[in-house]
């Protein structure tokens, strides 16, 4: 039987590692926004299109949803964006692989609601914004700022490559695509969702069924982990694209499929 993990167990936070993280994103200044940044986005924002599930955008292709996108992060705590209907799901992968080889400033997150209506919500530079709707993520982006933490090369070269690639799973998106499990089948009928970078795309899928009493630990443990690679330390236990496969697979029960962009003009 599918397990449908609506909410884990809150396990408790690791006050060490919230500080060093909060120091590593306070010296990479990535959490701050220009007043040009704030007033652009506020005025992006005033001219948007009013939309909502019962009266989504219609008839749009890919040039139109690509400019109903700003040109920098939302700077809130607010969920932004704009809901599309289309019956192509082909879509919104180009958008994807179109924002994140040209744009790429902000996570980009679409939540399918429906058979054909989807969510475009506009996120911060280093992590989305909010979840208010009832379907279950189909994809979303890691922005690029790998750059801003200053690794040496030596430390990078020791690091999961799909971390280096930009595609590795945070511990907010494996919770997410758990608890995701049950509706993501019932609206689409496949347990799968995509991470894009500028570099390419991994795509998990469900391939078993795992312990709800065993997740929150696995979780945390992942999540310390995972923090730790922005400031050069590996200690997830693996590197390699097929390493990392088979660490998701025995630990969290799904399969995980990279995928490299071929080309700057394969758009």
């Amino acid at each position: 039987m599918k397990q449908k993990f609506d909410q884990f167990p809150m396990f408790p936070p690791n006050i060490e590692k919230e500080v060093q993280v909060k120091k590593l994103m306070e010296k990479s200044g990535l959490g701050k926004y220009s007043e040009e940044e704030k007033n652009e986005f506020d005025l992006w924002k005033q001219k948007l299109p009013v939309s909502s599930i019962e009266g989504p955008l219609r008839e749009k292709n890919v040039e139109d949803i690509w400019a109903l996108l700003p040109n920098v992060p939302n700077y809130t705590k607010d969920q932004v964006g704009f809901f599309v209907e289309t019956k192509e799901n082909l879509l919104v992968n180009t958008i994807f692989e179109e924002f994140v080889r040209k744009k790429n400033q902000y996570e980009l997150a679409v939540e399918k609601v429906g058979d054909s209506v989807f969510f475009f919500s506009v996120g911060a530079r280093t992590h989305g914004v909010g979840k208010k709707n009832n379907g279950f993520f189909y994809a979303h982006s890691h922005p690029d700022f790998l750059d801003a933490f200053e690794l040496d090369k030596e430390k990078q070269e020791n690091l999961p490559i799909l971390f280096n690639k930009g595609v590795l799973p945070s511990e907010g998106d494996l919770q997410i695509f758990l608890s995701e499990n049950q509706i993501n089948e019932s609206v689409s009928g496949k347990n799968r969702e995509r991470i894009y970078s500028k570099n390419g795309w991994i795509e998990m899928n469900r391939c078993g069924d795992v312990d709800p009493k065993k997740i929150p630990f696995k979780l945390q443990k992942y999540r310390d982990a995972y923090f730790d690679l922005f400031s050069g330390k590996n200690e997830l236990g693996f590197t390699t694209i097929e390493e990392t496969k088979e660490y998701f697979k025995n630990n969290f029960q799904f399969d995980l499929e990279y995928h490299e962009f071929e080309s700057e003009n394969n758009i």
